[in-house]
């Protein structure tokens, strides 16, 4: 085959050379056709055993975003296999993870969050290690990577932490975007009134109205109205995350549609028709989670608004400087923080300690009150318990009229 010549006491036909040759080239086509076989029998028995699990899977309704793709009827029914069994491993297993409870995998998160910090220019910084360091480092728990908290989302909860009493304002623009059956909202677009039954146990009333009767105690009427607000922000709150979660399954489901397009060969142009959707999808995911923070930080210094009140209500102060004091920055770690304690030390006691009014009442003396004021009256003339000889004032032993008789008598 090389035309080398052979040794006289070699045996074999070629020479070792073309041996290894032959046999390379037999072997990577061998295991080229064993990969092929592998891979058809697992297709097979994945299909198979998926069909058992689902008898029948209807395949959905194709989305807007792939109505450009139906200029033919031939060119619809290609697009319209996008779940089908027999595509290829990855793609069964896909097929049934949409019947699990969560699309993503707990696995792919330090992936994600790479990517994600990588395209936000967010360097993972390694600290210069020591001797020991590289000899005992390995006994600590490995640094994770975490999510990135951008500065301006830091900045739009502590806006809303500065005046946690002020009602959550929301665009009519996004307002418009929640979009909801009337009927099926109607319970979280009202706050909860409070029932009749419940009124009565304040005050009793002539007549059975809906909320009448007001909390006697002025922190629990500031706690009530806190509450009220704090679930406006919830609902609020609720009807993003449902918006969302719709939006970013349905986005799911494109994305999968659009991988199997593209793998079974669709035209170039059909699939840039469908990017301009998946786009928009994208950024109503971006904008209403954006809300969604906000809507968060305001019900969370709602809820702590409520718990100053909870707490000032056994203080014996003014009702005007528990409103006040209600309505502070909230700045997280604590209640109140440090603008409570900036408050106490301006007081005009200068002590770390909320200053208490006199509310109680004295304590009585033994004696009458008009003796305070006139504490010699009826007494005498010359002393408190001494009368002059014939008077008839009241003596301090003798206190009937007889016995005093008697005594002038001797």
């Amino acid at each position: 085959m090389c035309f080398n010549k052979l040794l006289s006491n070699y045996k074999k036909p070629v020479c070792k050379e073309c041996l290894d040759s032959l046999l390379k080239e037999e072997k990577y086509s061998f295991m080229e056709e064993m990969r092929s076989f592998i891979k058809g029998e697992v297709q097979t028995s994945v299909a198979a055993s998926v069909a058992s699990i689902i008898p029948q899977i209807v395949p959905p309704k194709r989305p807007r975003v792939m109505e450009s793709y139906s200029e033919s009827e031939a060119e619809s029914e290609e697009a319209s296999t996008s779940f089908s069994l027999d595509m290829d491993v990855s793609q069964s297993i896909a097929a049934t993870k949409m019947e699990s409870k969560y699309l993503f995998a707990s696995e792919n998160l330090d992936a994600l969050l790479k990517a994600v910090r990588d395209t936000l220019k967010i360097e993972d910084i390694e600290e210069a290690k020591s001797v020991q360091d590289e000899l005992f480092g390995i006994l600590k728990a490995k640094k994770k990577r975490v999510f990135p908290i951008n500065n301006t989302l830091k900045e739009l909860i502590l806006e809303e932490w500065r005046e946690p009493e002020n009602r959550i304002s929301v665009s009519k623009d996004f307002k418009n975007r929640l979009i909801f059956d009337e009927e099926e909202v109607k319970n979280w677009n009202a706050t909860p009134k409070v029932d009749v039954q419940v009124t009565k146990i304040t005050k009793k009333t002539d007549l059975p109205f809906e909320d009448a009767i007001q909390l006697r105690d002025p922190m629990d009427r500031k706690a009530d109205s806190l509450l009220k607000k704090a679930w406006e922000a919830a609902m609020l709150n609720l009807k993003v995350n449902i918006a969302t979660t719709s939006v970013s399954r349905t986005l799911f489901f494109w994305l999968s549609e659009l991988e199997n397009h593209i793998k079974t060969g669709t035209s170039r142009e059909m699939l840039l028709d469908t990017i301009p959707m998946l786009k928009s999808a994208t950024a109503f995911i971006a904008d209403a989670s954006a809300e969604g923070v906000r809507f968060s930080a305001k019900e969370s210094a709602l809820s702590n608004s409520v718990r100053r009140a909870i707490w000032l209500r056994q203080w014996s102060g003014d009702c005007r400087s528990k409103a006040k004091l209600c309505s502070l920055p909230f700045q997280g770690e604590y209640v109140f923080g440090a603008e409570l304690d900036a408050i106490l030390e301006r007081a005009a006691d200068r002590k770390k300690g909320f200053p208490e009014t006199r509310t109680g009442q004295r304590k009585q003396s033994f004696r009458d009150p008009k003796e305070k004021k006139f504490p010699y009256r009826g007494k005498g003339k010359q002393g408190r318990w001494s009368y002059s000889k014939g008077g008839r004032g009241r003596g301090f032993l003798l206190s009937s009229s007889n016995s005093s008789s008697n005594f002038r008598k001797q």
